[in-house]
C-alpha cells in the first residue's frame, strides 16, 4: 500500500469516527455537539450574512459572556438596516444633481454613499451606462 492509499484510509477512518462521535458522548446529532463545543469555547455558530456558500455556516466569537448559541436566533437581519433618506435630504441631492454637482462632491456634501447618490442619479435619468468594447 503506498502513502497516498494509506492517508485515504486514515481519512476514512476518522470521519467514520467522527460521524458517531455524537452519540458515544450523549447528544442528540451532530449539530448539538457542535453547538455544545462551540458554546464551552466562547464561540457562537450560526448562518453566515452573506453566505459563503448555500448552507454555508460560520463561527465568530461571541461579543459578551451572557450571549449564548440561542440567543443568535433573536438577532435582527442586518440587510436593509441603513439609515433611510428623508425626502428633504432626497429633493436637496436632486437639486444639486440637476444643477450639475458631480456624484462624488454631492456624496461628501450630504454624507451619503456614492451608491445612493448613484441610485438617484438613475432614477431621474442622469446616469448613463459606459460604452464597453465589444458590446452593442
Amino acid at each position: 500500500m503506498n502513502a497516498i492509499e494509506t492517508i485515504k484510509q486514515a481519512n476514512a477512518t476518522r470521519r467514520k469516527a467522527l460521524a458517531n462521535l455524537h452519540t458515544e458522548l450523549g447528544f442528540e446529532s451532530p449539530q448539538a455537539l457542535a453547538h455544545a463545543i462551540a458554546e464551552s469555547a466562547g464561540v457562537v455558530i450560526g448562518r453566515a450574512i452573506r453566505p459563503i456558500s448555500r448552507g454555508a455556516v460560520v463561527a465568530y466569537a461571541a461579543p459578551g459572556p451572557s450571549f449564548t448559541v440561542d440567543d443568535i436566533k433573536d438577532r435582527p437581519s442586518v440587510r436593509g438596516s441603513g439609515k433611510r433618506l428623508s425626502t428633504k435630504e432626497r429633493q436637496a441631492i436632486i437639486r444639486d444633481l440637476k444643477a450639475g454637482v458631480t456624484g462624488t462632491e454631492c456624496q461628501r456634501k450630504h454624507g451619503v454613499s456614492y451608491p445612493t447618490v448613484h441610485e438617484i442619479k438613475k432614477s431621474l435619468g442622469l446616469a448613463t451606462a459606459r460604452p464597453r468594447k465589444g458590446r452593442k
